[in-house]
């Protein structure tokens, strides 16, 4: 045989001969390894198979970047709900339905119709709620916020301020029963029946011997350390901003914050109270 001469003059790539030893040998037990594993897989389910044939070492996973810190909102936005003035119902009883103006205001705040311009619509509202001699049953109140839409809706002679701020952040708003008042006025939407001089800025100080009701729309301040409440008073038909000792102090709340007569939203139930 003759041989190529080109060929010969061709320098040849040097071989890694133990590479090529190691690949030999890896072949080899791969080709045991897959002789193994055919048995082995014999009368196995699919998912079994399946988890046999995955991969022995665990894929590299790039750790995730850490979350960044979110501290809780500092002020809750109150509600838009404008204040009622009771005393402009065209009803005559319209001095004692400070209660229906809280339900009436709550029903507005969730997108709920609750017109109070005439007296056959007040009446809607009071009924079932508004016991004559009396005042507004609170448990009355609750019921007919659940008729309206509003679920969970439940009177408690032990609300908490801590109750309250957690209703006020899942965007709800309260109705609370008071024996006092003391706070400054927010907001005055119109001129107070009641209280024709009273201006924005002016601070308004009453006792109500029988009760009040008044609507909690918002809270500035951190959840856990608020610095001050915002609610919609149907007496003088303002918003007050009271600190939260003024609002404990109004709801004759104990020493702990608690004893507070509210309407909550899937409260445990009370006995029905009534207050005016």
């Amino acid at each position: 045989m003759h041989m190529n001469l080109l060929n010969l003059l061709t320098p040849v790539p040097q071989l890694d001969i133990r590479r090529l030893f190691n690949r030999e040998q890896e072949g080899e037990q791969q080709g045991g390894r897959r002789a193994a594993m055919s048995k082995d897989l014999r009368g196995m389910s699919f998912d079994e198979a399946q988890r046999t044939l995955a991969p022995q070492t665990a894929p590299v996973v790039e750790p995730m970047p850490a979350e960044p810190t979110v501290e809780a909102p500092e002020q809750q936005g109150p509600s838009d709900v404008a204040p009622m003035d009771q005393h402009k119902f065209d009803h005559e009883r319209n001095w004692g339905f400070c209660g229906i103006a809280t339900m009436a205001m709550a029903m507005q705040h969730h997108g709920i119709d609750a017109s109070t311009g005439s007296r056959a619509e007040l009446n809607q509202l009071a009924r079932g709620m508004y016991i004559r001699g009396k005042g507004t049953a609170g448990a009355g109140m609750a019921r007919n916020m659940r008729r309206a839409g509003i679920d969970g809706a439940q009177f408690t002679t032990n609300g908490a301020t801590s109750g309250i701020v957690e209703q006020l952040q899942a965007g709800g708003v309260v109705p609370m029963g008071i024996t006092n008042i003391d706070g400054v006025v927010e907001q005055l939407p119109q001129a107070s029946r009641n209280y024709p001089g009273l201006k924005v800025g002016d601070r308004q100080v009453r006792d109500y011997a029988a009760g009040h009701w008044v609507l909690v729309v918002g809270f500035e301040g951190k959840p856990d350390a608020p610095t001050a409440f915002l609610v919609n008073d149907p007496d003088t038909g303002a918003r007050l901003r009271l600190t939260p000792e003024q609002l404990e102090k109004s709801a004759e709340a104990n020493k702990s914050g608690s004893g507070i007569w509210m309407v909550g939203y899937g409260q445990q139930k009370q006995e029905s109270d009534a207050r005016p």
